[in-house]
């Protein structure tokens, strides 16, 4: 393989992936560059305030669902408001204790700068849910979710069959860089 091949299919992961020429170096090092651990925190508090304007969604029908039926009958029984009021707070409470639990592992992982690495072949690898395929990328059997844009791009630029390197953030499991070999 020529070096300029490698060079062009580098690249192209690169920019699929949003990583840098500095991130690879860093990893490659044993660390996370200071632009990965943003990255991730970003990518945490985007996450948290998706799942949260959804719980409001949620609760939002499920109040309008009370008024709904207080106009409806004229009158409510206190104990249809108490499950409605523990429903939601119940739920709260998961989403908080989800999202707690990973924040901490994403804690630990800036702290400490956890990463390991895997090397082999790039493979893609694809599942179908229902209807829809669901691409990953796989380097020695550890898997990474890639949308159908990703993978266009990734099989435009001849990377299946390569050898490579993943980098991969721990315990908070995040892919870092992919570097060819």
């Amino acid at each position: 393989m020529s070096k300029n091949t490698l060079s062009n299919s580098q690249s192209q992961l690169c920019e699929v992936f949003g990583f840098s020429h500095e991130d690879m170096v860093s990893n490659q090092n044993g660390l996370i560059s200071n632009d990965q651990k943003m990255r991730m925190k970003a990518k945490q508090s985007e996450n948290e305030k998706l799942a949260w304007f959804g719980y409001g969604f949620v609760a939002g029908i499920g109040l309008l669902g009370v008024v709904v039926t207080v106009i409806k009958n004229s009158e409510v029984s206190i104990n249809f408001l108490w499950a409605y009021l523990a429903l939601a707070a119940f739920s709260a409470v998961i989403i908080w204790a989800l999202f707690f639990r990973h924040k901490r592992k994403m804690i630990a992982t800036l702290r400490e700068g956890g990463l390991h690495s895997v090397k082999g072949p790039i493979r893609f690898v694809s599942e179908r849910p229902g209807n829809k395929t669901v691409w990953f990328i796989r380097v020695n059997g550890v898997d990474f979710e890639i949308d159908n844009r990703q993978h266009y791009s990734l099989n435009k630029a001849e990377v299946a069959g390569k050898q490579a390197e993943m980098f991969i953030s721990k315990p908070y499991k995040s892919l870092l860089s992919l570097v060819l070999r």
